[in-house]
């Protein structure tokens, strides 16, 4: 029969914790800065329930931020817990506003915890008339379940709960009863609530004891039968049990209202939801709570399934397949009158002449697109790819798509050159928020409320990996494949409209726009490599690596350990050798043996040096000698870093397969390990352009110092200029010394350190290090005042901006937490710089490329890393790349004072 009314009781703060760390790496953030993930998150999942379980009546219930009857109990209950995020404290003073504007009750009272508010309601209010349906992750919340009580547990594979029933417990765990978990749970212990269980028993071994046994009493009264370990450890924490027992125990006697009518949905505060949804910037989710609570009562709303993001089923469209020539000729002709083109590729693979495309995509008008599906060889017909060139090649035309840089190579490599305005989606998406996540889905889902066709569906009985495509039925294979070509060009109309109001245009036209085109032509050109030199290294580390081993053996007085295992080497050195009384370990129980921690003791035996030394030798090894051959790619025979235009927070890029940023630099490893890399061109040269401490004359340029900005306009070497100021001496008679410690505080300031940070980079005392900083600042007091405007600006807006108009999102900048307050506002000191610095670089590669081209030179541009260009040149083109390299880079930007840029060349990246 079924129920009258239907109870939906949620754990506010569970929910809530759940919703931030799900957006964690794509965090939620409105221009005012607020992060509003966990909000947002919330939100959704209760119109997800709502729809889904059509509640007659609703309870939300929250913690108070104090002390509860269990902390009476024992002082120590959640005493491992973190502070709370700053969001998710946010996201709760948000719902405490919107929750009762929306009609929906909420609970909370003094000394009891949500557990115990939704406790009593669910036992109070669990009959043949009500279900009760508990929305939490907890595991606690179990032994409240009857039959007329239900759990709701957020999936661990993302959309859509888990139903946990009274009979899933019990056949889970082989109790009676559900409310025989809470034996479990103190046998158990819980480790999230700092509850002491048993040492020793977990989860299984406390379920088959109550299963077995039915309660911890009669468990103690038999503790003669069970194994002697097991009967000794729980001997010996027999007290506690009862205490243990008692702070899981849910109670169900709280003091708030057991009256079904107090948890029916009351009238909507139309105004107050809605300024609210303003607050948030929650567009979409603002309509979709208008559609279900503006309407009417919860259950009259139209039935749902469990997910609140539109899908292609959802969602009228038309795709189509291209497999004739009357229908490639339709497709040609809407290109052909369209100002813009969105596109997408499917390919066999993500390598760079090694794959093959399978497919183009193409879109013109939302919710229409196109699919040509190619032959298994991964060939246009000539007719069209000709067509297609001249359509293509219109640099008039705006081209769009999501991670195009992957496309633009793709479609090159199948002989289809692509030109024009380029837009794309995920560089436009990181530009608004640099800190979320970009990919495709989560791009959809955040901007449009859709979630795409998952790759996995196109053959679910196989791993992702191994899906091929051609084997993949056309009609499945158009509607993933055509959706992403639209989809692109519905997030690329969406994103111009957050650009127009963020002003992002100019800083996207200027610099990541056409730097897409320029990444794809030096991943095309890729690097050379003399695989007989990494041979060499090979043999020469390895030589290396094994008189290391035989000197830590030699010093430690053994060799009877395995030095590549952390644990051995632990107990070498903190047992055996005795190089420190309290050790610290690891979460296992281990000894730590990272390169930090043995630092703190290499001054106490020379073993450490050597282990250490053993261990970055390894690495190199392991990293780049044996690394690097292998990925050679067997087409061109040269190394194809990916450059990655939306990872870095500061706006630089990276790059990945291989990082070859991440080579050293100042090691002789480093060099040799760079040596291997030389110039395609016989007789050629690579040829290096490197600013000159770049963010320092930006540092000058937005402070405005006119000490700063006189000392860089004259050619003084900055760090001995700044030492003379500071320590009140000649240039000349600067000492190294002092110049370390003015290029230290230099550096340091761009970064915004502190006394402490600077007096562990130097070496000195704190108070030393303060008036260092404090004589910095009085010889350069314009960067004192350019700190204090930055933090200042970025607590009014939110954000730190560059020269050019990229911002760096500060959530924490207002956070009550001084640790992540100061993160924020070095950050704000920093971001301008270090994201300036970026910009200028990228429209130098751009302005460089350009030159190289309208130059007929046959040079390439093949990598950027930190500061610096290189040009791979032939012979006869080594002093012409030079001069375009000066000029272009030095060009890029007008600042106060000149950029300087350092130019090189030689036959191996090594030698420079």
């Amino acid at each position: 029969m079924p129920y009258a009314n239907r109870l939906l009781a949620i754990d506010a703060f569970a929910l809530l914790y759940r919703s931030f760390y799900a957006f964690v790496n794509r965090p939620l953030i409105t221009p005012e800065g607020h992060n509003t993930s966990a909000v947002y998150g919330f939100m959704r999942t209760l119109l997800d329930c709502v729809h889904a379980e059509q509640p007659t009546h609703l309870a939300v219930a929250f913690d108070l931020a104090q002390p509860t009857f269990r902390h009476a109990l024992y002082p120590e209950y959640k005493a491992n817990r973190e502070e709370t995020p700053e969001p998710i404290i946010y996201g709760a003073s948000v719902l405490r506003r919107l929750l009762p504007a929306l009609g929906i009750p909420v609970v909370e009272v003094p000394s009891y915890e949500a557990d115990d508010l939704l406790g009593t309601i669910a036992a109070a209010l669990g009959s043949c008339d009500t279900k009760v349906f508990l929305f939490t992750p907890d595991k606690d919340y179990q032994q409240l379940l009857t039959d007329h009580v239900e759990m709701l547990k957020p999936s661990r594979l993302g959309a859509g709960v888990d139903r946990v029933t009274a009979q899933t417990v019990r056949e889970k765990y082989g109790i009676a009863e559900p409310s025989q978990f809470r034996d479990i749970l103190a046998l158990w212990g819980d480790a999230s609530d700092n509850v002491p269980g048993v040492p020793g028993v977990g989860e299984k071994t406390a379920a088959k004891l109550i299963a077995k046994y039915g309660s911890i009493e009669r468990v103690l009264g038999n503790i003669a039968r069970l194994t002697p370990k097991l009967s000794q450890a729980i001997d010996a924490n027999a007290k506690q049990l009862a205490l243990a027992r008692e702070l899981v125990t849910i109670s169900t006697n709280a003091p708030i209202s057991t009256d079904l009518g107090d948890y029916e949905p009351g009238a909507v505060d139309v105004a107050t939801v809605q300024a609210i949804m303003a607050e948030l910037h929650f567009n979409a989710l603002g309509r979709d709570i208008e559609a279900t609570f503006f309407g009417g009562h919860p259950e009259r709303s139209a039935p749902r399934e469990m997910g609140a993001f539109a899908t292609i089923a959802s969602t009228p469209h038309e795709y189509l397949a291209v497999v004739d020539d009357a229908t490639f000729s339709a497709l040609c002709d809407e290109l052909e009158g369209a100002d813009t083109i969105a596109l997408d590729t499917e390919t066999t693979g993500f390598t760079l002449h090694e794959n093959r495309v399978v497919g183009v995509s193409f879109s013109t008008v939302p919710a229409r697109a196109y699919y040509i599906p190619l032959a298994r060889q991964g060939e246009i017909p000539d007719a069209w790819r000709a067509r297609l060139q001249r359509i293509l090649a219109n640099g008039n035309v705006a081209i769009v798509g999501h991670n195009l840089k992957f496309d633009l190579l793709m479609l090159r490599d199948a002989g289809i050159v692509v030109k024009g305005r380029i837009y794309d989606t995920m560089v436009m998406h990181y530009l608004v928020n640099p800190d979320a996540r970009h990919g495709l889905n989560d791009v959809a889902m955040e901007l449009l409320n859709y979630s795409p066709v998952p790759y996995e569906s196109l053959n679910p009985n196989v791993k992702p990996e191994q899906i091929d495509l051609y084997a993949v039925p056309l009609e499945r294979l158009v509607d993933y494949a055509a959706e992403d070509a639209d989809i692109a060009l519905q997030l690329y109309h969406a994103l111009k409209k957050i650009f127009d109001a963020q002003r992002l245009s100019g800083l996207y036209e200027r610099t990541e726009g056409p730097l897409v085109s320029v990444l794809a032509d030096m991943e095309w050109n890729g690097l050379s490599v003399d695989l007989a030199h990494f041979d060499a290294l090979r043999q020469q580390f390895s030589a290396e690596i094994d008189a290391l081993k035989g000197r830590v053996a030699q010093l430690a007085g053994t060799g009877d350990f395995n030095i590549d295992s952390p644990k051995q080497v632990g107990e070498l050195l903190f047992d055996g050798l005795k190089v420190a009384e309290k050790p610290k370990r690891t979460k296992t129980g281990q000894y730590d043996t990272s390169e930090m921690e043995l630092r703190k003791y290499a001054h106490r035996h020379p073993a450490i040096e050597a282990i250490l030394a053993y261990r970055e030798k390894k690495k190199l090894v392991s990293t780049y000698v044996d690394s690097l051959p292998a990925l050679v790619n067997s087409v061109t025979g040269r190394i194809h870093p990916h450059y990655n235009q939306t990872v870095t927070s500061t706006g630089r890029l990276s790059s990945s397969n291989p990082n070859i940023q991440n080579i050293p630099v100042r090691s002789a490893e480093g060099k040799s390990i760079r040596n291997a890399f030389v110039s395609r061109f016989p007789d050629g040269a690579l040829v290096s352009a490197d600013y000159s401490q770049i963010e320092l004359r930006i540092m000058a340029h937005l402070s405005g110092d006119p000490n700063m900005v006189h000392d860089f306009q004259l050619g003084h070497d900055i760090h001995a200029a700044t030492a003379a100021r500071i320590f009140k001496v000649d240039m000349q008679d600067v000492t190294s010394l002092q110049r370390d410690y003015a290029k230290r505080a230099n550096f340091g300031m761009i970064y915004g350190i502190s006394a402490f940070g600077l007096s562990q980079q130097l070496g000195m005392a704190m108070g030393e290090a303060q008036r260092l900083i404090e004589d910095y600042f009085a010889m350069y007091p314009a960067v004192a005042d350019y700190m204090r405007g930055s933090i200042e600006k970025a607590k009014k807006t939110g954000y730190a901006e560059t020269l050019f108009g990229r911002r760096r999102w500060l959530p924490d900048i207002h956070s009550r937490n001084a640790n992540l307050r100061g993160a924020a506002e070095r950050n704000a000191i920093n971001a301008p710089i270090q994201g300036a610095a970026a910009d200028i670089m990228k429209i130098a590669m751009v302005a460089v490329l350009k030159m190289l081209t309208n130059a007929g030179l046959g040079a390439k541009l093949i990598v950027q890393v930190h500061d610096e260009l290189i040009v791979d040149a032939p012979a006869g083109e080594v002093e012409a790349v030079k001069s375009i390299l000066q000029e272009g880079m030095r060009a890029a930007v007008q600042l106060r004072v000149p950029l300087v840029v350092d130019v090189a060349a030689a036959k191996r990246w090594g030698e420079i």
